[in-house]
């Protein structure tokens, strides 16, 4: 019984090693891609967004309560590896930092976090949203209405800011074999999961309002 005990241990063990091994492959292959960005006096998020949509890179963005759409970025970066894009894009912005999970770069503050959307974005969830081909409206509403979220909103008083053409949103469609099922997920996880096996690659979550007590998230 004691050998069998710790043959499944090892099994486990091996699986976990080898997932590492193939995560940090996957990181290290998103990083070397060769990127070009040119940009004079443009916002850090104007950047980031470029290079998300050029090159169809992942993205997922958790704003600073106290983010500024400043125009301060100039960049001038021609075939070079990703990860030296991204050093020369962060070193001008310093309120933030990034690191890559599965495969999604998240952007996410140095200071000034939103003590809320941490808080969201860290919620395990159980049960996942049904999605195969629909909208960003009912995926934001199918989100919003997780008993986990509905439960955090609830007691730190926060209320959804809604978008003026949701009910027209554009449409997600996930990739062909794509699999968003697991356990044990928090919500940043699950939002990454989407971007990376959808035609939406970037999802954004902020607080917005008078007091930023109103949750936003974007696709």
């Amino acid at each position: 019984m004691r050998h069998l005990a710790n043959s499944v241990i090892l099994a486990v063990i091996s699986v976990i090693f080898t997932l590492n091994i193939f995560c940090q492959e996957n990181t290290e292959n998103l990083l070397k891609q060769r990127v070009t960005l040119q940009a004079s006096q443009a916002t850090f998020v104007y950047a980031l967004g470029t290079l998300a949509q050029r090159y169809k890179l992942p993205l997922g963005l958790e704003k600073s309560s106290r983010h500024m759409d400043d125009a301060k970025i100039n960049i001038d970066i021609r075939e070079k590896p990703l990860i030296e894009a991204l050093n020369l894009l962060f070193e001008q912005e310093p309120a933030y930092n990034w690191e890559i999970n599965d495969g999604v770069l998240n952007v996410f503050p140095t200071g000034d976090k939103s003590e809320f959307l941490s808080l969201f974005l860290g919620l395990h969830i159980e049960r996942k949203c049904v999605i195969k081909e629909t909208n960003e409206f009912n995926v934001r509403k199918c989100i919003l209405s997780l008993p986990e979220v509905v439960l955090l909103m609830k007691s730190k008083r926060v209320e959804y800011a809604t978008f003026m053409n949701e009910p027209s949103s554009n449409s997600i469609r996930l990739n062909d074999n794509a699999d968003l099922s697991g356990s044990n997920h928090t919500l940043r996880d699950y939002l990454n999961a989407i971007v990376l096996n959808s035609n939406r690659n970037t999802w954004v979550v902020e607080m917005v309002g008078k007091h930023n007590d109103k949750l936003l998230l974007s696709f």
